[in-house]
């Protein structure tokens, strides 16, 4: 398995690992839509959206969590 993953890049598997060239680039994190407290989801998501890169969360997509992608510059 892990020779498959350095086949196709670490990078392409999952954007939580990669070489640290391609952490340079960019940075990921979830934090757990449940952590958030009901009244602040909706703020919580507008702000983010205005700040990084990609915003995957219940609020537009499929994704459970708060999926944060931050571009490095």
């Amino acid at each position: 398995m892990i020779d498959k993953i350095y086949e196709v890049g670490p990078y392409n598997v999952s954007h939580y690992c990669g070489t640290p060239e391609t952490l340079k680039k960019i940075n990921v994190i979830d934090i757990s839509y449940q952590r958030v407290p009901i009244d602040k989801r909706s703020v919580f998501h507008n702000a983010l959206l205005k700040r990084v890169t990609k915003l995957l969360d219940p609020l537009n997509s499929h994704d459970p969590a708060f999926h944060i992608e931050i571009k490095q510059y």
